[in-house]
């Protein structure tokens, strides 16, 4: 598939199937957004991918304010979402969530 020009998040996507999955989109052309709530991973992650194509987000998805900071951090880049992959474990979010209604 060919997902140049096209806008990925991955939540979850410092580690196991999250940073295959990122490796995955950006070989396909896109830009991603990878999320974990470890710095440390995160920069392993850019190391191991190192393309231009992907940005790292230290963000807490299973909570509120770590999905409030990841909206924050897309709506600032001016880019539209295209594909949301969620890959974390133990999220929690509830369908009231803020997010579902900011427009992404």
């Amino acid at each position: 598939m060919d997902f140049t020009n096209k806008n990925v998040v991955i939540t979850g996507g410092s580690q196991g199937i999250g940073l295959a999955t990122a490796k995955a989109f950006i070989n396909a052309g896109a830009s991603v957004w990878i999320t974990g709530r470890s710095a440390a991973n995160l920069d392993k992650a850019a190391d191991e991918i190192n393309s231009g194509n992907l940005t790292t987000v230290v963000s807490d998805t299973s909570n509120l304010d770590g999905i409030s900071a990841l909206v924050k951090v897309i709506e600032e880049s001016g880019k539209k979402l295209d594909v949301l992959f969620s890959e974390c474990r133990n999220s929690h979010v509830r369908p009231d969530c803020n997010c579902y209604r900011s427009g992404l």
